[in-house]
């Protein structure tokens, strides 16, 4: 079974290959991908290809942070349907539960959860197999792009306590 996602993780690639100098083009082909994938439209493309991708731009970039990059050109309409239920959700308890929620049926490959620790609620995010490929720039492009949309569904009203990633924070 070959794992997919949407091609809206494409979304502000291009962006930040002309900021770094980076044939897009090309990054893509390397990648094994086409070169007329549309990031807003609704098609999906090999998870492993998406690995790839990420892991030849950080090299080609030199950017340790990536994931936090490419985030801050996301909002909620990378996730469409999902993010429009999210949207309408009362709470953002009852936000995270409806991406928890499409996520199992959707993804086999990772685990969301939330815990409540009154007065806090602590979010995970986690791989549920080891994969062949490195998956850390994926896994934090995830996080980051969950933090953009609740900020964007609560405005300032939420602020995590913290956000822990496996290596430092950027400079």
């Amino acid at each position: 079974m070959t794992l997919v996602v949407r091609a809206s993780v494409l979304h502000g690639v291009e962006d930040f290959c002309l900021q770094y100098g980076i044939d897009y083009q090309k990054l893509l082909n390397s990648a094994g991908l086409a070169a007329n994938i549309d990031p807003f439209a609704e098609q999906y493309i090999p998870l492993v290809n998406a690995y790839d991708l990420l892991a030849k731009l950080k090299q080609a970039s030199h950017c340790e942070h990536i994931a936090l990059q490419l985030a801050k050109a996301h909002n909620l309409n990378i996730l469409g349907a999902l993010g429009q239920l999210m949207l309408t959700a009362d709470t953002l308890g009852q936000a995270w539960k409806c991406a928890m929620h499409y996520q199992s049926l959707h993804s086999t490959h990772f685990l969301w959860t939330m815990t409540p620790y009154s007065p806090y609620i602590q979010m995970e995010f986690k791989p549920l197999f080891k994969f062949q490929h490195s998956i850390r720039e994926s896994v934090e492009l995830s996080v980051a792009n969950m933090y953009c949309v609740f900020r964007q569904i609560t405005g300032k009203k939420w602020k995590p306590q913290a956000i822990f990633f496996s290596q430092p924070a950027p400079k």
